[in-house]
């Protein structure tokens, strides 16, 4: 989800020497603003090409074959200036700034003060979070990750330097969590919250796991930044460690309901003494085996797959561009020293295509599986959001005035409409107390809007707000062990022991039987 406002607004931050620094001095602050937010596209080359038009005249266009010559070379202009403009950037010193940008563009897991809003709940993705019933703030439990599809908020997820390897990216991204932690506007509420390690323990049941509140803020995205036909959130279920390839693994959370993921758990251990037997036989790696893989410090399926296809993107595209280096996307990691610089928006988009659809089958074969993991499985149900009347009000979460955050309220447009009628909407802080849920989408970047007739209010409890509850429905997790099915003690231990049931056959027995035949044959070697 992108919120692309936040591009101009997080670029007029940053001073103007700085970015005279990274982009030269002649590039003007609109060049560098559209280069940036470029980057929010899924597909910055449906922007351009449908920019200035309504759906209509695109239609028209398409079903006659119609090119428009002038918007052709305009546009082709433009993409030789961005891209000159990004390939003359200062990558040493433009990187920390860049991804700073580019990290705070996006809508946040939680509002941070100067950084991505002026007040709490204003932009941030998580309105609400309950770990075993008891309310926290968000940016407790929650961070901001890099995943296969951007930029992502994650639950219980360690610290960068314990995923990537040692580099100049794994640093940015440590800083980066600091600040959001410090800046975070959410912890301010709750002045007397600790929450230690030994309380993240996950247990069983309903009560006893996680809840949250999401908002979608469909009124903040930007045009061509949505490539899903669904409305309302992806989730995927990993351990920590592993990266989350969001494209192989995902769920979807629905909008106007309550998700509910009752998890199980498999645990698959492997015994230590099949490590001397070569991983193509026992068909997997063990977590400190990371000769295969230099982005992360530990093995696994995940981290090897996202290397794998990534380098194998970054080939082709290097091929396919005649270029002496390749290019890593923004928000992925990277290792220095190497030739790589930072992708651009089209070249960004082209990696993506080239990872979803052209690496081969049998290229990533050598990544194997864990040898010690847990695997995942949510039986997922979802229920409607219920209309607040007076059946449950105040007995459910949604439905209550015990607080007023966050907003907006299921009974926001209620309260207001009342206040209305009553002529005390204008006493002192009452307003600011209540938020109606009725948004309305604007149109951001496009001159004009391309659906003209299309409905642009939406109720959030419909389009935008979810709730997600995620527990394990059980104490009990079923753990398989993988070892050795014989080793050679063992194999002479069978032998010997089904050699004396079966023909009562023995060491001793053996000795002797040597003894008698060459005793035998002694006797026939004299003369």
């Amino acid at each position: 989800m992108e919120d692309l406002k936040a591009a101009n607004e997080t670029a007029n931050r940053f001073s103007g020497e700085l970015f005279q620094k990274i982009f030269g001095k002649n590039t003007s602050i609109d060049i560098i603003v559209k280069l940036l937010t470029y980057n929010l596209y899924s597909d910055p080359n449906s922007f351009q090409q449908s920019r200035g038009k309504n759906l209509s005249q695109i239609f028209s266009d398409r079903m006659n074959e119609t090119v428009n010559l002038e918007i052709e070379k305009t546009i082709k202009n433009e993409n030789i200036l961005l891209q000159n403009v990004f390939k003359n950037i200062d990558q040493k010193t433009a990187l920390n700034t860049y991804l700073s940008i580019m990290w705070y563009s996006k809508l946040p897991c939680f509002d941070i003060r100067g950084l991505t809003s002026d007040k709490n709940g204003e932009k941030s993705m998580l309105k609400l979070c309950k770990w075993k019933g008891k309310e926290v703030p968000c940016s407790a439990i929650f961070k901001k990750v890099a995943t296969d599809k951007g930029v992502c908020c994650a639950f219980n997820k360690p610290k960068a330097d314990q995923i990537f390897a040692k580099s100049t990216y794994t640093s940015i991204i440590e800083n980066l969590e600091n600040e959001e932690k410090i800046g975070a506007m959410d912890t301010k509420i709750f002045t007397d919250f600790n929450l230690g390690e030994s309380e993240l323990v996950s247990q069983s049941g309903t009560k006893m796991g996680l809840t949250v509140m999401l908002d979608a803020h469909t009124d903040l995205l930007s045009e061509f930044s949505i490539n899903s036909d669904f409305q309302g959130f992806t989730a995927t279920v990993l351990p920590p460690s592993n990266f989350p390839l969001l494209s192989q693994n995902e769920f979807e959370v629905r909008t106007g309901h309550i998700n509910i993921f009752a998890m199980t758990a498999i645990k698959l251990d492997a015994d230590e003494g099949i490590r001397n037997i070569d991983p193509s036989l026992r068909n997997c790696f063990f977590e400190d085996e990371v000769a295969r893989i230099k982005l992360f410090t530990n093995y696994s399926q995940a981290n090897c797959l996202l290397e794998c296809t990534l380098k194998y993107a970054q080939n082709t595209l290097q091929m396919n561009s005649n270029s002496s280096q390749s290019c890593t996307p923004w928000f992925l990691p990277f290792i220095d020293g190497n030739k790589s610089s930072m992708c651009d928006p089209w070249q960004q988009f082209e990696i993506f295509e080239i990872i979803a659809n052209q690496v081969p089958q049998n290229t990533c074969s050598y990544c194997l599986p864990d040898c010690n993991r847990v695997i995942y499985q949510p039986t997922i149900s979802t229920q409607e959001f219920r209309v607040c009347d007076e059946k449950n009000f105040g007995m459910t979460d949604l439905c209550s005035l015990k607080s007023v955050e966050p907003k907006p309220q299921i009974w926001g447009d209620q309260v207001l409409d009342q206040l209305l009628e009553s002529k005390i909407l204008n006493e002192p802080n009452l307003k600011d107390q209540v938020m109606s849920s009725k948004r309305q989408i604007k149109n951001i970047t496009l001159p004009e809007p391309m659906f003209t007739k299309l409905n642009r209010s939406y109720d959030a409890f419909e389009k935008d707000i979810a709730v997600l509850k995620v527990y394990f429905s059980s104490p009990i997790v079923m753990q398989y062990m993988t070892k050795e099915s014989k080793t050679w003690f063992d194999f002479i231990s069978t032998v010997g022991g089904n050699g004396g049931l079966f023909i009562g056959f023995s060491i001793v027995t053996m000795l002797e039987l040597v003894y008698a035949i060459l005793r035998i044959t002694n006797l026939y070697l004299k003369p």
